[in-house]
């Protein structure tokens, strides 16, 4: 290891590059095929467990919230639907619901809102009219005009975080009818057989109230959706990238050693190594130098994938990613990365057997 200074200053930046692309699909593919509830959140806002559809008008809703939250397992039961409105001459919708305190609208700063006066807007928006929390604006639906003070700022793909979310009060205040086609639940533990069998017993309590429902549950750690797929498949081409960019870098590493040591590697042969043993030999050299890279690398993957992910995502609304990451990865990665290097390296060092103290003596 000592005698290539070289060969170690280029084998420590690309290792890690690499082991700071591996950290960061490692959380990507953690978030989006392990445990995709944050992921989902930033893309879509609020996700239930699951949702029923009814026909039926608002005072009916109601009652029909309050029987779904006696069924055994369900925690949350809530309406949330929304209205095109104006915000100051900005054409957006306004998100509402019947209970704020179930709604996940992805707020990252300030509080969520309570009273019927109160709001939680998107920043896109906020920044856009230069306001602030605590500051009050100005919401317009048909005839009807009233002020809300902002409580807090939100963020989601979906609308780009142009939008803005009120409680039913507050809905009623312009002039909304809060009228929920949609009503959606949570439940304690959730799993696919107990959304399923809560969604059973709805149907079987509700009758025709219930027109149908669904699973969201199932739809998200199924890796369903578009957006999980198209994550996942980032991941297995940004995998694929690291491998080809290992095994390049190896092969240049071994064609300039095999140039520069090719008699070092012939009088070793002559005192009696065996290419097992070099070929073992050269892959450990390698080790320290990968592993110092690894460690290098995971531990920036660990503190800047979310701030980097905030601002590769701050066009689309995002301003706080908050991804799960956990320190058992920078573990993973330095251990993949250092079992590639000295399985490829022992591979594709096949190259010393051809060696030969006598053509070397010889020429």
């Amino acid at each position: 290891m000592l005698q290539s200074q070289g060969q170690n200053i280029i084998l420590l930046s690309v290792m890690s590059v690499v082991a700071f692309m591996i950290m960061f699909s490692g959380i990507l593919f953690y978030n989006s095929k392990v445990n995709p509830t944050e992921f989902v959140h930033l893309i879509n806002g609020d996700v239930p467990d699951g949702f029923i559809n009814v026909n039926t008008d608002t005072e009916e809703t109601h009652h029909i919230m309050e029987q779904m939250a006696s069924i055994d397992g369900i925690s949350q039961v809530y309406g949330y639907n929304f209205a095109n409105i104006s915000i100051e001459g900005n054409e957006t919708f306004a998100f509402y619901t019947d209970k704020p305190e179930y709604i996940d609208c992805g707020v990252y700063e300030g509080d969520t809102f309570q009273e019927a006066n109160e709001c939680v807007i998107g920043r896109v928006i906020a920044d856009r009219l230069g306001v602030t929390i605590g500051d009050e604006i100005e919401v317009v639906f048909g005839n009807h005009t009233e002020r809300f003070i902002i409580t807090g700022f939100q963020q989601s793909v979906m609308n780009l975080g142009v939008r803005i979310f009120i409680s039913e009060e507050g809905a009623k205040r312009l002039g909304i009818d809060p009228n929920y086609e949609i009503i959606r639940f949570r439940m304690d533990d959730p799993s696919v057989e107990k959304v399923d069998q809560a969604l059973s017993d709805i149907k079987a309590l509700l009758g025709e109230k219930c027109t149908t429902g669904g699973n969201v549950y199932d739809q998200v750690h199924s890796g369903e959706g578009t957006e999980i797929s198209a994550v996942s498949l980032i991941v297995m081409i940004m995998v694929g990238l690291n491998v080809a960019i290992i095994l390049l870098v190896i092969k240049i590493l071994l064609k300039t050693l095999f140039i520069k040591k090719e008699k070092e590697f012939g009088i070793k042969k002559a005192v009696g190594f065996t290419s097992r043993q070099l070929k073992i030999q050269l892959s450990l050299s390698l080790l320290p130098v990968t592993i110092a890279a690894s460690v290098i690398g995971s531990l920036l993957g660990f503190i800047l994938v979310n701030p980097l992910l905030t601002v590769i995502l701050s066009g689309f609304g995002m301003h706080k990613i908050d991804f799960i990451v956990f320190p058992a990865l920078i573990l993973l990665t330095i251990l993949l990365i250092g079992v590639l290097v000295f399985i490829m390296t022992y591979v594709m060092s096949g190259s010393i057997k051809k060696v030969s103290a006598y053509e070397l003596i010889s020429e």
